[in-house]
């Protein structure tokens, strides 16, 4: 490095956190000739209608999704495993179903914001100008969607 670079050398953690909504995850299932009517309380109603159009191996347009109000959410309801499981509940018994998660259940099987690490590693020259800048993320971010993320940016022919 040239004289007067400094530098600098971090590292973040973020541990798993669960979502923990106000209420626990909840769906009242119902099928009808084939087809599925679902009540949960979601905060990505269509996806949820390709979840449970992909279980049960039935077009999309078979199932309808109703959203009602639904208490902060913070994230955390987003995938439909309740009401999937609602769903097969009420396939089974023939009639409609009522599922409510206990707090238990929604700490056990609810999904949670990954772990990652970031590390970052920059330099500036003497008069502030960053001459090197390395970033890496492992496993945090969009659900942990790539296990390593890694971006450079080298300026000039200095480097870490």
């Amino acid at each position: 490095m040239p004289q007067g670079t400094r530098v600098t050398r971090s590292r973040y953690e973020v541990a798993y956190i669960a979502h923990v909504p106000l209420e626990p995850r909840a769906a009242v299932a119902e099928w009808k000739e084939g087809k599925l009517t679902v009540s949960a309380g979601t905060q990505r109603p269509f996806g949820v209608r390709e979840e449970l159009a992909s279980a049960f191996h039935i077009e999309q347009a078979d199932v309808h999704v109703l959203m009602p109000d639904t208490g902060s959410g913070y994230g955390g309801k987003h995938s439909g495993e309740c009401a999937v499981e609602a769903a097969r509940l009420a396939k089974v018994a023939g009639k409609p179903v009522k599922l409510i998660w206990t707090r238990e259940e929604e700490f056990t099987w609810a999904y949670v914001r990954p772990q990652g690490t970031m590390m970052v590693n920059s330099a500036v020259d003497a008069n502030g100008k960053i001459v090197s800048w390395n970033f890496v993320n492992m496993a945090s971010g969009p659900a942990g969607s790539s296990l390593l993320m890694t971006s450079t940016k080298r300026i000039g022919k200095n480097s870490l």
